[in-house]
């Protein structure tokens, strides 16, 4: 099983969840299952986003489509998101 776990700043919490939450039909569309949204500690508009990718070649076709800057700059997102694909092993 695949995952993505995406880092990045925003401006405003409040309006990047909004964007957030209007693309989530696309993002499952697009193989991907939210897991979990957590805030930082210290920092409350450093979001990280935690995904179950059930379609990797979906997912990583989402995740570069054109409109995903478009999507970026209306929830207030600050530089470029910082992501890592991770692959579950089992121990």
């Amino acid at each position: 099983m695949h995952y993505l776990l995406v880092k990045h700043k925003v401006a405003d919490f409040a309006q990047w969840k909004r964007v957030f939450e209007e693309n989530g039909k696309a993002a499952r569309q697009g193989g991907m299952e939210l897991l979990h949204v957590f805030r930082d500690t210290a920092d409350s508009n450093l979001v990280f986003v935690f995904c179950k990718v059930h379609d990797f070649k979906k997912a990583k076709a989402f995740t570069q489509a054109a409109d995903a800057g478009d999507s970026a700059k209306r929830g207030t997102v600050i530089g470029t998101p910082e992501g890592w694909w991770l692959r579950e092993e089992n121990a």
